[in-house]
């Protein structure tokens, strides 16, 4: 019994594990990158510490390590839910399932943002890391409301409100770097059109075959035997 008791204490720590190996790679990925000139040293973005050699073998490793303790960790939570609420307490074991199902989706989505680098497989780091913020998000929530659920019988209503707390930052947090990205994919979206257009233009006039209504940009070299012609839009 005193053995069962002491293993249980020592799963508390799975938590504390998980943030330490986690701070880790941010911060050892951050140092080899900032030491080698692969990246800004004013806040640049975590995915970008990790993308070269040898700092992404760091940055893969540690976010392995930390997927593993966060399965595990979650699982944890789920079982001990499941062992102290009474089978009569439905909507709260269901409540508890979703959540596992959510949750795992999380480090999942943590183990392709250290295998993927966004310079090599960027859809597939993408897809990680909103699999991690976002069914994280949904996790922290549930949680909140398992909590509510439990209490007053299993919690206090203390961590109740701390939970809510951190899971409206956390949403927060996913809204703004969600709509950051938007923003970011439709000025790059127009960037790129208007480049387009102006390599298309550019095309234009240097062959003398200009889009019906396009004014060439480059003018065709005078004619020995009269005036330039006049573009096509100007004749018409």
């Amino acid at each position: 019994m005193m053995c069962l008791r002491g293993f249980c204490e020592g799963l508390s720590y799975l938590p504390l594990i998980m943030i330490v190996l986690t701070l880790e790679t941010f911060i050892l990925s951050y140092i080899f990158a900032v030491s080698r000139g692969d990246v800004n040293p004013y806040f640049p973005y975590i995915s970008d510490t990790g993308t070269k050699v040898p700092e992404s073998c760091v940055f893969g490793q540690f976010l392995n390590m930390a997927a593993v303790v966060a399965l595990c960790t979650l699982y944890v939570r789920y079982k001990l839910v499941q062992s102290i609420v009474q089978s009569e307490e439905e909507s709260v074991l269901k409540l508890n399932k979703v959540a596992f199902i959510f949750g795992i989706l999380s480090p999942l989505g943590l183990s392709l943002v250290a295998n993927f680098q966004e310079t090599s497989v960027e859809k597939v780091h993408v897809t990680g890391a909103t699999l991690v913020l976002g069914c994280g998000v949904v996790y922290e929530f549930l949680q909140t409301a398992i909590s509510f659920k439990m209490h007053p019988t299993y919690n206090g209503l203390r961590i109740c409100k701390i939970r809510l707390v951190i899971s409206v930052i956390s949403l927060i947090g996913f809204i703004t770097k969600s709509t950051e990205g938007l923003q970011h994919a439709l000025k790059a979206g127009s960037v790129l059109f208007y480049l387009g257009d102006l390599i298309s233009r550019l095309q234009s006039g240097y062959t003398g075959n200009p889009r019906i209504g396009d004014t060439p940009l480059i003018s065709p070299a005078p004619s020995r035997n009269g005036p330039p012609p006049l573009p096509f839009c100007a004749s018409s």
